[in-house]
């Protein structure tokens, strides 16, 4: 990975010390996951669009959990673009 590339961010928490403990928490969280993530781009001939989207988009749905993605429908929303 390359480490020139990432981007920092600050972020400024108010509230009493629990509050910005569990707030430091939880966004510690979602960085660690964020960091996880990988983008692909891919090139498919149109040819296999069909058997690859299958009907209604459950070809997609179906790649998307065998990779370890979300199975929640609403969740799956926006991880893959055409």
């Amino acid at each position: 990975m390359d480490k020139s590339s990432e981007a920092e961010a600050t972020i400024t928490v108010r509230g009493n010390k629990q509050g910005i403990k569990e707030a430091q928490a939880l966004i510690l969280e979602i960085a660690n996951s964020v960091a996880e993530e990988t983008t692909m781009d891919m090139t498919i001939e149109n040819r296999f669009h069909r058997s690859l989207i299958g009907a209604g988009g459950q070809g997609l749905r179906d790649l998307v959990v065998r990779c370890g993605g979300p199975t929640d429908p609403k969740l799956q929303a926006g991880l893959v673009r055409l």
